[in-house]
């Protein structure tokens, strides 16, 4: 029997175990139904709630992006409305989380195959209460979780896993760039990381807050750069400044423009010269 998800609740899980919705992307190549179960909640905020779930559609376990769209016009957020105020609300609130989804599903398609960026598998459609659509998405899942918390484990790691990890944030950033993406909301619990293929690797994460900018200055590319640097010190090298990854890539903030890929480059040539 086909069951139409419902949306979870500010505080509660309402949604029945299994859950079968439309996939409205991709489409060719792909069933238009996307059956899932919820394993476990692995982190919630103002826009979105993450979900790592399983499914018998695709093999590995994947992380849904369920956006806050309201359940009811009885959703907790509600509760200090007058009843004459709460169906406004509630048509804003639902506006806000389409607006939210669709930003973030458009980051998401255009950084589809690129290292270092979150990837993007499915976009789901489900339908609500009101029977108005509401939209999520089924993202990779990443088993080692994020950066902030990887961090504070005292896991001692290698010069080539480290070196491995900053390149692999450096390409992602370029993507993003390339894409004239601005993130606002770089920190080093949207670096996700993952040790399935052998190597622990990091990948940027959530584009809720990014935005896509048609006239990308040199200013942006290098606050983007500069937040960057400053996680892989701290969370990475361990270090505030001219530590290992300062010596080998040289930036200059006063520069007038910068190359994003030089600075990729001197970084896999150090990793390359690693005994």
């Amino acid at each position: 029997m086909r069951i139409e998800a419902a949306i979870v609740n500010r505080n509660r899980d309402d949604t029945p175990a299994n859950q079968m919705t439309p996939c409205i992307w991709p489409i060719e190549g792909e069933s238009i139904h996307f059956e899932y179960e919820k394993a476990a909640l692995l982190g919630e905020g103002g826009q979105k709630c993450c979900w790592k779930i399983t499914s018998r559609d695709v093999a590995g376990d994947f992380v849904l992006l369920e956006y806050r769209y309201p359940s009811s016009l009885h959703d907790d957020r509600f509760l200090e409305y007058d009843d004459c105020d709460k169906e406004y609300a509630y048509h804003q609130a639902h506006e806000v989380a389409e607006i939210n989804s669709d930003k973030e599903i458009t980051i998401l398609k255009r950084l589809r195959g690129l290292v270092g960026a979150l990837q993007l598998q499915r976009v789901i459609q489900c339908k609500g209460n009101d029977f108005r659509p509401q939209i999520h998405a089924i993202v990779d899942f990443h088993n080692r979780g994020n950066l902030k918390e990887f961090s504070t484990q005292n896991i001692s790691l290698s010069t080539r896993e480290k070196l491995g990890m900053a390149i692999d944030m450096m390409k992602g950033l370029c993507s993003i760039i390339d894409n004239k993406i601005y993130l606002t909301d770089i920190k080093a619990e949207n670096i996700l990381l993952d040790d399935t293929s052998g190597r622990l690797t990091a990948t940027i994460c959530d584009f809720c807050n990014a935005d896509i900018l048609e006239d990308f200055t040199i200013d942006d590319k290098k606050h983007n750069l500069e937040c960057l640097l400053d996680i892989i010190r701290r969370d990475i090298f361990k270090a505030n400044y001219n530590c290992d990854v300062d010596n080998i890539i040289q930036y200059d903030r006063n520069a007038e423009d910068i190359c994003l890929r030089d600075f990729l480059y001197k970084l896999v040539g150090a990793l390359n010269n690693v005994a």
